[in-house]
């Protein structure tokens, strides 16, 4: 990507700092780390999304609304970067899927590395930003995880988080304390602001050990074997240990399974108790 095209896109990606601050809506003193205060990031004017939405939205939203996850991973690829990080921040922001936050992510770290050379104050927001939506990514994953009936597939996509995003991790690592903090905060009350849009995240609580069964029935339906499944499946490697292992294809039937309120409340309520502690230990 050109840096132009990047910087493009990271000034669409400034509506995820307009947002964030708008959530806040209080001073925030810059530490005395050489980073600038976010209120210092100078950028255009983003009005929020009015009608009528491009044929691109509208098909996004649709997709989003049927929880047609590889439709809208497919369409959100080819989209023009630009309009998929505005989209994106929207959908963040209403209390989007993990899924959401993670190609946000995506974009945001992508566009602060090819702006490094050609616009650093820039590419060191875009870089922050990302750090942000690292931060509040793993928060609803641990919160929004225990309502998935498969609690192995949230631990699937949690593990798969953290091994697909390392530099962004190094990167908040890095951090002064006070800046860590400051992300943090931030991260943290972001979280509080989408809790009660966040529906049930089928992109979370798929994955698991229960999609994997349902794909073996389906097999077996089809008189397959499991070796027939085994040949079929995609050999990646282990990022746990030596060797490969194999990817069931998966079902198109499934759909994941959630529990009640009375189920996951109370554990809800523990981990965000010791979130930022726990954050703070990761980030040592």
């Amino acid at each position: 990507m050109s840096s132009n095209k990047c910087l493009i896109t990271f000034l669409c990606a400034c509506a995820l700092l307009s947002s964030i601050n708008s959530v806040f809506a209080q001073k925030t003193t810059s530490p005395s780390t050489g980073f600038p205060p976010f209120s210092s990031v100078t950028v255009p004017p983003v009005k929020p999304a009015q009608p009528p939405r491009s044929e691109l939205a509208k098909r996004l939203d649709a997709l989003q609304a049927a929880n047609d996850l590889k439709g809208l991973a497919s369409t959100l690829l080819k989209a023009p970067a630009p309009e998929r990080i505005i989209w994106l921040t929207e959908a963040v922001f209403s209390g989007g899927s993990a899924m959401l936050s993670i190609a946000l992510i995506n974009d945001l770290w992508s566009s602060g590395s090819a702006l490094k050379q050609a616009e650093p104050s820039a590419a060191a927001a875009a870089h922050r930003m990302a750090g942000i939506t690292w931060l509040y990514t793993y928060e609803i994953m641990l919160i929004d995880g225990t309502r998935c009936a498969d609690l192995t597939a949230a631990g699937a996509r949690k593990t798969s988080f953290l091994t697909s995003f390392r530099p962004v991790l190094d990167y908040l690592k890095s951090q002064p304390e006070e800046v860590k903090s400051s992300l943090l905060d931030r991260a943290l009350k972001l979280e509080a602001t989408t809790s009660q849009k966040r529906a049930e995240d089928h992109y979370l609580c798929s994955g698991g050990m229960a999609q994997m069964n349902a794909s073996l029935q389906e097999a077996g339906s089809a008189n397959k074997t499991v070796g027939d499944v085994m040949k079929e499946g995609r050999q990646v490697p282990n990022s746990n240990s030596s060797g490969n292992v194999v990817q069931i294809p998966a079902t198109k039937s499934f759909v994941p399974s959630f529990v009640g309120k009375d189920a996951y409340a109370a554990k809800q309520a523990d981990i965000r108790a010791s979130m930022r502690t726990g954050l703070l230990e990761i980030l040592k």
